[in-house]
C-alpha cells in the first residue's frame, strides 16, 4: 500500500527568510553589485531546489527499527536500532522518528521524538538505551518520520507501519524446595479427602515410614492415628498437576509481586517435574484463561500470554465463586493474590 505523505510549511522559517530576501533585495537596490545580484539570485532559486529535493528523497528514503531481543527480565536494557536507508543523492540534516513506547498490560503509553540525519546516499542508525523496569508487555512504535529540507522551510511527514514487542519477565531464583513439597503435600491431602485419583499422582499402597521417603509421601491423618510414621507409595507422578490460580489486585506494585512470586512457584514446580496449570480471569471474555507448562520455555511462553490481556480485565471480586462454579472438580488449588498490599500464597479449598 503506498504511504500517503503529508507536507506542512514551517512558517515562522519561512517569513524569517522571506525577510531576509526582502533585505537582500533592498541593500542590491541601493548598492547596485554584482555579488548582490548572484546572492539575490541564490537566494530565489536555493529554497526551490531545497524543497525539490526533499520531496525526492521522501519518496526514496527507507526507514527500520528494531531490538533483536523479546523476551528481557525487569533492570535489563534493551538496545533499540532506528536505521535509515537513503539511495537517493539527497540528504537531510534533521530527521525526527515520532516513537510511541507503550506498556499493554498496565495500559502506559509514551510518545518520544528521536532526531537523527539522514546521510547522502547511504545508511545512518541511531542506537537509543532503553532501562526496563517493570514487567508486562512492551509495544515500541514507529509512528511518523518527518524529515526536513536543508534549509528548515518545509517538513515532509511520512506515515510508518513499524513496531518491536518486548514481553518482560520475572526474574530470581525459585522458592525453596521445602516450601514447595509442603504445598504439594497439603494439596495432596487435601484432593485425596475428596476422590481418589485427582492427586499429583495414583496411591498404590499405604506403609511404615523408611528412612530415604520423601516427607511429601507421608500420610499424617493416618499415621497420628498410628503413632507410627506411615507413607503413600505413588504411581503415575506425571497424570496430574499443580494448580495456580492468580488473584494480581489492581494495584500495579502489587500486581507485579503476584506475578512474580507466581513465576518462582513455577519455576519450583517445573524443577521437580510437577506440571502446572495456571489460572487467570480474564473479563473481556468473562472466564478464565488457562496456560499449562511443565518446562521453562513453556512457562515465560505461559507469563507472556498473560500480558495479552490489561491488569484492569484480570480482576473479579467474585473470583472465588467463579472458581467453585467453573472448577468444581478441583477440590484445592494454590492461591497467589495480594492482601494490604503482601503477596499470599495459601492453599485454598475450592468450595
Amino acid at each position: 500500500m503506498k504511504r500517503e505523505k503529508k507536507v506542512h510549511i514551517r512558517a515562522f522559517r519561512c517569513i524569517s527568510y522571506v525577510v531576509l530576501c526582502l533585505a537582500e533585495f533592498f541593500f542590491f537596490a541601493f548598492l547596485r553589485s554584482y555579488f548582490l545580484l548572484v546572492l539575490a539570485v541564490l537566494l530565489v532559486m536555493w529554497p526551490m531546489a531545497s524543497a525539490a529535493g526533499v520531496l525526492y528523497l521522501a519518496r526514496k528514503i527507507q526507514a527500520d527499527m528494531g531490538s533483536g531481543q523479546g523476551r528481557v527480565c525487569p533492570g535489563d536494557s534493551v538496545l533499540i536500532t532506528f536505521r535509515l536507508r537513503n539511495p537517493a543523492w539527497w540528504l537531510s540534516l534533521d530527521a525526527e522518528w515520532d516513537v510511541c513506547f507503550e506498556n499493554t498490560f498496565w495500559e502506559e503509553q509514551s510518545v518520544q521524538s528521536v532526531n537523527m540525519p539522514v546521510r547522502l546516499h547511504g545508511e545512518e542508525s541511531l542506537i537509543l538505551p532503553l532501562q526496563i523496569s517493570d514487567l508486562g508487555h512492551f509495544r515500541i512504535s514507529g509512528r511518523f518520520l518527518a524529515v526536513r529540507d536543508i534549509m528548515g522551510l518545509i517538513q515532509v511527514r511520512i506515515p510508518l507501519a513499524l513496531q518491536e514487542e518486548i514481553c518482560v519477565i520475572p526474574s530470581g531464583q525459585p522458592v525453596r524446595p521445602e516450601q514447595t513439597e509442603g504445598y504439594m503435600t497439603g494439596l495432596s491431602e487435601t484432593e485425596e479427602s475428596t476422590e481418589r485419583g485427582s492427586d499429583f499422582a495414583e496411591v498404590s499402597e499405604i506403609r511404615e515410614y523408611v528412612p530415604g521417603d520423601r516427607i511429601r509421601d507421608i500420610h499424617w491423618k493416618l499415621s497420628a492415628k498410628k503413632d507410627i510414621l506411615m507413607v503413600k507409595e505413588r504411581i503415575s507422578m506425571a497424570g496430574n498437576e499443580m494448580v495456580l490460580v492468580l488473584n494480581p489486585g489492581g494495584e500495579k506494585k502489587t500486581a507485579g509481586k503476584v506475578l512474580t512470586e507466581a513465576f518462582h512457584l513455577g519455576q519450583a514446580f517445573v524443577e521437580q517435574c510437577v506440571p502446572v496449570r495456571l489460572i487467570l480471569w480474564n473479563q473481556r471474555l468473562f472466564g478464565w484463561d488457562e496456560n499449562r507448562f511443565s518446562t521453562m520455555e513453556e512457562m515465560e511462553e505461559s507469563f507472556c500470554r498473560i500480558y495479552d490481556i490489561p491488569l484492569s480485565m484480570r480482576n473479579n471480586q467474585e473470583w472465588e465463586q467463579h472458581m467453585a462454579n467453573c472448577y468444581p472438580y478441583l477440590g484445592a488449588y494454590l492461591l497467589v493474590s495480594a492482601e494490604e498490599g503482601e503477596v499470599q500464597v495459601v492453599l485454598h479449598e475450592n468450595a
